[in-house]
C-alpha cells in the first residue's frame, strides 16, 4: 500500500525495484508569486471552475487581485 503522507517517492525502476531516494516535490512550498504567475496563464473561466478547487492555499491564491490584473482583451481568448 502507498503512503501518500511520506516525502520519499516510492517510483518504480525498470528493474522492479522501488527507488527511495526520489523527493516528491510539495507544491505547497512554490512562493504565491510563482503560483499567481503560473495562474495567470489560465483563462479565467478555468480559475474559477477548476483552480480554485484544487485545495486551499490555491483557493487563497485565485482569490487574490494580482491573479486578476491580466486582462485578455482578444476577442477569441
Amino acid at each position: 500500500m502507498a503512503n501518500f503522507n511520506n516525502p520519499v517517492n516510492m517510483a518504480s525502476t525498470s528493474a522492479g525495484k522501488q527507488s527511495s531516494t526520489t523527493k516528491i516535490p510539495n507544491w505547497l512550498e512554490v512562493p504565491d508569486e510563482l503560483m499567481v504567475n503560473i495562474l495567470q496563464r489560465l483563462r479565467k473561466a478555468e480559475i474559477l471552475k477548476n483552480a480554485r478547487k484544487v485545495c486551499t492555499t490555491w483557493r487563497r491564491i485565485c482569490k487574490s487581485p494580482a491573479v486578476w490584473t491580466v486582462i485578455d482583451m482578444n476577442p477569441c481568448g
